[in-house]
C-alpha cells in the first residue's frame, strides 16, 4: 500500500519512524513531499522517497497532510490535480475542518486526526473524526497507520468533540512539563541540586503513570493511598484545593479548547 506524506517536519517525521517500526509498512511504500533541503537530507536515512513537488505523488492510497495550517490552502490546491478519487486524505494540519479539506477536494474520504508530541517516542495519542465518504476498510487503514507512533487511537463523533480532545490529549504534554518544572524549582529552593531534582520529579511523574495505567483502583483510589492521614501528603493536597487548583484546571483546559473551536472557524 502506497502513503504519501506532505511534510516532511516534526510530526511528518514521528509518522515516519512509526511506520517503519512496524512489520506492516516498509519504506518503499512511503514518499514524502519536502521542499526544506534540510529536511530533505534528514529524511534520506530512512530509505523511503523523498520528492520535492506534489505532482511526483504516484497513486497513493492515503495521503498525510503533515503541514502547517497556513499551507494546507495551497497543498490542497495542488493536491487535488495529483491524486485518484479513492485516495483516503488524513489531515494532523491544526485547525483545519473537513468542510475546508473537502471545499478543496471533492467526494474524497477525508479523516482529520489530531496527534500529539509524544507521537516521536511511539507513545502518542490520536484522536481522529471521518467525513461521511469514510468507509470500515478506510478507517481500518487509518488506524494502522495512527497505531504505529500511538498508544492509544480514539474515534470521536465531531470535530467539537476532536477540539475539546485536543485541549486534553494535544496541549496536555505542555502542562505536565509545566507542573514538572514548577516541582523541580520547589526541590531546589529546598536545597535539592537541579540534576537531583530532575531526576525525582521526571521518574516519579513517568513511574506515577505506569503504575496508574497498570492497577485496578481509580485515581482517586490510587491518591488516597499515598495520603496518610496527618502526613505529608494531605498538607501538601490541602495547599493545592486551597489555591482552588480543579478551578484553575479547570479555566485553562477550556482556554485550549475555545482557541481549537477558533482555530477551526477562521
Amino acid at each position: 500500500m502506497k502513503i504519501g506524506i506532505i511534510g516532511g517536519g516534526f510530526m511528518g517525521e514521528a509518522i515516519i519512524k512509526g511506520m517503519l517500526n512496524t512489520n506492516q509498512f516498509k519504506p518503499n511504500d512511503i514518499s514524502v513531499i519536502e521542499i526544506d533541503t534540510e529536511k530533505i537530507n534528514q529524511l534520506k536515512k530512512y530509505n523511503i522517497q523523498v520528492h520535492h513537488r506534489l505532482d511526483l505523488l504516484n497513486n497513493e492510497k492515503v495521503v498525510i497532510l503533515a503541514v502547517k495550517p497556513q499551507q494546507v490552502e495551497q497543498v490542497l490546491s495542488d493536491l487535488s490535480k495529483n491524486i485518484s478519487p479513492k485516495t483516503i486524505v488524513i489531515s494532523i494540519a491544526a485547525g483545519t475542518t473537513i468542510a475546508t479539506i473537502e471545499q478543496k477536494i471533492n467526494n474524497h474520504p477525508v479523516i482529520r486526526v489530531m496527534p500529539n508530541i509524544l507521537a516521536a517516542i511511539g507513545l502518542g495519542v490520536s484522536v481522529y473524526t471521518t467525513s461521511k465518504q469514510v468507509s470500515t476498510e478506510d478507517i481500518a487503514i487509518t488506524e494502522a497507520i495512527l497505531q504505529s507512533f500511538s498508544k492509544v487511537v480514539i474515534e470521536v463523533s465531531d470535530e467539537k468533540t476532536l477540539d475539546a480532545a485536543t485541549a486534553i490529549h494535544g496541549s496536555g504534554p505542555a502542562y505536565v512539563f509545566l507542573f514538572m518544572e514548577y516541582i523541580i524549582q520547589s526541590a531546589i529552593k529546598l536545597g535539592i541540586n537541579k540534576k537531583d531534582a530532575e531526576q525525582l520529579v521526571l521518574a516519579t511523574f513517568l513511574g506515577s503513570a505506569d503504575y496508574a495505567l497498570q492497577s485496578q483502583e481509580s485515581l482517586n483510589k490510587l491518591r488516597e493511598s499515598v495520603t496518610s492521614p496527618g502526613g505529608t501528603t494531605e498538607a501538601a493536597l490541602t495547599k493545592l484545593d486551597d489555591k482552588q487548583l480543579d478551578e484553575i484546571i479547570d479555566s485553562a483546559i477550556h482556554a485550549a479548547f475555545d482557541r481549537a473551536t477558533e482555530l477551526a472557524n477562521n
